[in-house]
């Protein structure tokens, strides 16, 4: 049997790569790249040919967001932060945001695509790849990581 605490260090390192995998897409963005820039919007693709310093500007701090709320919650884990307390307390509300964050998108992606409401100028190929590919990624994090936390919390208990 894994002891608890190194089962709550390994769902961390989990989340951190979830987290990780979801920001490298925002810097390669910045950077000039367009694999795959379609699937957040035609208006992503516009707004890069368009105004393309706002929007290396943008995905660099959304990256950079996106970076740091995959790494504190596991350095804190490993207490290689100060205020563990604090980076935890964020974590459990980061956590299940992003749970609730991707499952709402899904539904919507999946409502949308089914015709049951009808949006004017729907990008369907952003909505194929937000139920399939972004909001999972952004689910299997969260949920990595409040079960990371649970893990945890379970290991801080004292032994009876």
């Amino acid at each position: 049997m894994v002891p608890r605490r190194t089962r709550a260090t390994v769902w961390f390192w989990i989340a951190a790569a979830f987290g990780i995998a979801h920001a490298i897409p925002s810097f390669y963005w910045a950077f000039g790249g367009t694999l795959l820039l379609e699937t957040v919007g035609q208006w992503a693709v516009s707004a890069s040919r368009d105004q393309p310093e706002l929007v290396t500007f943008g995905l660099l701090v959304v990256g950079g967001v996106k970076l740091a709320a995959a790494l504190i919650p596991l350095l804190a884990d490993q207490q290689l932060l100060p205020l563990e307390g604090l980076w935890r307390g964020i974590s459990w509300v980061g956590g299940p945001i992003l749970v609730l964050y991707a499952a709402l998108n899904m539904i919507g992606a999946v409502i949308s695509l089914a015709g049951w409401v009808d949006v004017a100028g729907a990008d369907h190929t952003a909505l194929w790849s937000r139920l399939l590919l972004w909001e999972p990624l952004f689910f299997a994090w969260g949920a990595a990581l409040t079960w990371a936390l649970i893990c945890s919390s379970r290991s801080r208990e004292p032994l009876k």
